[in-house]
């Protein structure tokens, strides 16, 4: 009986999340802050944070990228 009733009050509301948070960088623009030389990842900036970001052909430190896929925290880019 005491369960049921926590529950009510401390279970709050279930709302589910607007927006798909696995492709939310997805179409964004930045810049390579250290250069991609594939296999291995390099970094770019987009906004104001940096993320692991990988391509299929080699990217010069300051190119403009644009982001096409996203895996977990892992950014696919390819020059603009």
């Amino acid at each position: 009986m005491l369960r049921r009733w926590l529950k009510s009050v401390f279970g709050g509301d279930k709302v589910a999340a607007a927006g798909d948070f696995e492709n939310t960088r997805l179409g964004c623009t930045g810049r390579v802050v250290e250069a991609i030389d594939p296999p291995l990842p390099g970094r770019v900036e987009i906004g104001d944070a940096q993320w692991t970001a990988v391509a299929e052909t080699a990217i010069p430190e300051g190119a403009a990228v644009k982001v096409v896929k996203q895996d977990n925290l892992t950014l696919t880019v390819a020059v603009v």
